[in-house]
């Protein structure tokens, strides 16, 4: 009896439609037409609530459309999604350092195994993934290929390029780690080596300073690790080298976060430069008050217009000592970071390029990604976060 209950609550399509059609076609009582059909009320309710929600081009999760047009579309997005999930088998598979028969065999064993892509039969992963079965199952009695290396392969190529070929076993372990990525500096360079990954960072030259005209004193000593942002902040001037000449780049750094908070870009290092690049700092911090300036004793920053531009933006002025980089090792290091990380060997085309340049390494990498010893490799923009989500 409870067999053929059980047999009984298995209806067609069909049948589902024309129950429905007999009480809103022919205006039918759904108690006449469930006991007319041997069905339940509860049951005809509930197709002609679907029924209804396909009508408005709903077809409620998990269930099996009743309407021709529905069923069409469940058939298409079903198609849509197993093209997707082809898409990201093929993506992975083109992007993984290995991508050799003996490594593809074993993506087809785990890939069988997950919830996600398990519903794809072996055949197809097989066809898909361009490998004959005969040598899938033969392959599988071979030595078993790590696919956990073989995708953090692909993340560690991922962040490489991203850095524009500059970061480092070490910055890449961090970046990789803040994911949920279990990955040590020594595990990163390994797989680097295999990958025949190599940093681009080449020794940098300092130059000499200019004379100054007017010096202030030094009022942070190479205290470089203030308490809160907009407490010093620090800037220095650098050259460029474009096509047929040189362009100069001023930076005003956070030294609480080491944030780039403003940045200029001219063809003369000049006051114009460092009082323009200080202008768009105080703008973007929404004018803070009392913040120490701290730099070189270059003309561009002892000029009586720089420190006219420090006074209408309420700031103190404070200096290195006279020939000691050192003073102002921070600002020192973003440029050598900047030029050994993101600068072509060679220079820009054109001012007009290395801006566009400066502007993608400030945003898109060195505040937004890059990790920085000081902030115990947090981003200048985590660091910030990070400050302001205690409640200081």
């Amino acid at each position: 009896m409870e067999k053929i209950m059980s047999q009984r609550k298995r209806f067609t399509n069909e049948f589902k439609l024309e129950a429905i059609n007999l009480v809103i076609e022919q205006n039918r009582k759904v108690t006449e037409v469930s006991a007319s059909l041997g069905i339940g009320k509860s049951t005809l309710q509930k197709w002609l609530r679907q029924y209804r929600l396909e009508q408005q081009g709903i077809t409620p999760k998990k269930a099996k459309a009743l309407t021709e047009e529905q069923r069409e579309i469940q058939t298409l997005h079903k198609q849509v999604q197993q093209l997707k999930l082809e898409r990201d088998i093929l993506k992975k598979a083109s992007g993984s350092a290995g991508s050799g028969q003996s490594e593809r065999i074993q993506m087809i064993k785990v890939l069988a195994g997950r919830k996600r892509t398990k519903k794809l039969s072996k055949s197809h992963l097989c066809k898909l993934l361009k490998i004959p079965r005969s040598t899938y199952y033969a392959g599988l009695k071979s030595k078993v290929i790590n696919l956990e290396e073989i995708e953090l392969n692909a993340l560690i190529k991922q962040v490489f390029n991203q850095s524009n070929g500059s970061a480092g076993a070490r910055t890449i372990s961090h970046i990789i780690s803040k994911n949920g990525i279990k990955l040590t500096r020594y595990k990163a360079g390994k797989l680097m080596k295999k990958l025949g990954l190599v940093s681009r960072q080449y020794r940098h030259k300092y130059k000499h300073r200019d004379k100054a005209h007017q010096v202030h004193r030094n009022a942070i000593n190479r205290d470089f690790s203030p308490k809160a942002p907009n407490q010093v902040w620090s800037g220095d001037v650098t050259y460029i080298r474009i096509k047929g000449g040189w362009c100069y780049f001023a930076v005003v750094l956070d030294l609480f976060s080491r944030k780039v908070v403003g940045f200029n870009v001219s063809d003369s290092p000049d006051s114009q430069l460092t009082s323009q690049a200080i202008k768009s700092a105080y703008a973007q911090r929404n004018s803070p008050k009392g913040v120490i300036f701290h730099s070189d004793q270059g003309t561009h920053y002892s000029s009586r217009e720089f420190t006219k531009s420090l006074e209408n933006c309420y700031m103190q002025p404070s200096m290195s000592r006279r020939g000691n980089c050192w003073d102002n090792a921070p600002t020192e290091r973003f440029f050598r970071s900047f030029k050994t990380e993101w600068m072509p060997k060679n220079g820009y085309e054109s001012q007009e390029q290395a801006e566009q340049a400066i502007h993608n390494y400030i945003f898109s990498y060195y505040d937004t990604v890059r990790p920085h010893s000081h902030n115990n490799y947090l981003t200048p923009a985590e660091k910030e976060w990070e400050f302001y989500q205690k409640g200081w």
